[in-house]
């Protein structure tokens, strides 16, 4: 998949806040097939909410005390206490077909500028119940 054009700063905050990104797999992480669904909501006030219907097995989502996203010029930045204290930061684009691209910013990491998610379904709002 093409690169799209990087998203920075206001424009970054402008295409998350208040959105929630859906991503949808065929597999799970140990490579058995099977549908899975990881949403990604970035509310406007900074908090993030993570829900992966593999992990979260009550099947609702919900805000967790610590959980937050923040831009800086062209990074952004999550954190899921669930997952990791550490935060978690990507370079995000849009293509010209309007996926969301998220590539790992972690410059002398072994993964920097990997493509790691991309997803064309943007839900306003929070995800469905």
């Amino acid at each position: 998949y093409e690169r799209g054009a990087d998203l920075v700063g206001q424009a970054l905050v402008d295409a998350l806040s208040g959105r929630t990104l859906v991503f949808r797999y065929g597999s799970s992480p140990d490579g058995r097939v099977r549908d899975h669904l990881d949403y990604r909501y970035f509310l406007p006030d900074g908090r993030f909410v993570y829900f992966d219907t593999l992990l979260d097995l009550d099947s609702s989502w919900k805000v967790r005390e610590g959980d937050y996203w923040k831009v800086a010029g062209p990074r952004l930045c999550t954190t899921r206490q669930f997952y990791t204290n550490e935060p978690e930061c990507f370079q995000v684009a849009r293509t010209s077909d309007g996926a969301i691209q998220f590539y790992v910013d972690d410059p002398g990491g072994p993964y920097h500028g990997l493509l790691t998610a991309i997803t064309h379904e943007i839900i306003e709002g929070p995800p469905p119940s």
